[in-house]
């Protein structure tokens, strides 16, 4: 394993790599196989509020019921990353890491970015399918296996590059690795959904301490302390 990632858990489709040294930041990073990768037009709205757009993004098209996601910023796109958050949060427990306390990352934000134009990597499980103009990632697709012609042919005609890119099937790059993500939305927007399910858990606990209060003692401001929490599990919940 490589320097930089030995300070990560590993989620592959059917195990967990823990880290070999517990010095520094750690990071859970899924294998690329893990996730759903998208590019959304970004309204003038979105950018001022990037984590509801994403999240919002992120439930309409995830193919996962309970969807962990994190997005990165570009002039007029958002790029969004999704995954299924229970299938995350059972790895974690199986390893008896805590959901919620480490930041959740798909393995392409810590690779270095590629070159402008067309390529394939590989990753910790499988290949992926890169498109890359200024410096940004505008097209992903993972394969099991190395792409046949036609499925790298394909990939090309739906990503965003222009026909001067187009290249024939080419070897699949290592790829180097970082030490934090370069995406731009914050390093927990990641771990957003996984945190607000333990957030809203906490709440409702403390809405059944606070209504034990109140119906037993009476007190006014029982009351008022329900209502608010209330009013807080209904946020969470939306």
């Amino acid at each position: 394993m490589i320097f930089q990632m030995l300070h990560c858990y590993l989620q592959h489709r059917d195990q967990v790599e823990r880290p070999s040294t517990w010095r520094g930041r750690r990071y859970w990073v899924l294998s690329r196989a893990l996730c759903a990768f998208r590019v959304f037009p970004a309204p003038a709205a979105a950018r001022s509020n990037l984590r509801n757009f994403a999240g919002i993004k992120a439930r309409e098209w995830a193919p996962f019921a309970d969807a962990g996601f994190l997005a990165h910023l570009t002039g007029d796109t958002v790029a969004i990353w999704t995954w299924d958050a229970a299938r995350v949060r059972d790895a974690m427990l199986g390893v008896e890491v805590m959901p919620g306390r480490m930041t959740v990352l798909p393995e392409t934000a810590l690779q270095v970015r590629g070159a402008d134009g067309l390529r394939i990597v590989s990753c910790l499980e499988g290949f992926e399918g890169q498109c890359w103009s200024d410096g940004e990632l505008r097209a992903s697709r993972w394969w099991a296996e190395m792409p046949s012609a036609q499925s790298w042919t394909e990939f090309q005609r739906t990503s965003r590059a222009t026909p001067e890119q187009f290249r024939n099937l080419p070897a699949a790059e290592e790829p180097d690795w970082r030490r934090r993500p370069w995406t731009n939305s914050g390093e927990g927007l990641g771990s957003t959904i996984e945190r607000r399910h333990r957030e809203l858990a906490t709440a409702g606990a403390m809405v059944l301490v606070v209504a034990y209060g109140y119906l037993g003692g009476g007190v006014a401001r029982d009351a008022m302390a329900l209502s608010d929490l209330e009013n807080r599990v209904r946020s969470l919940e939306a």
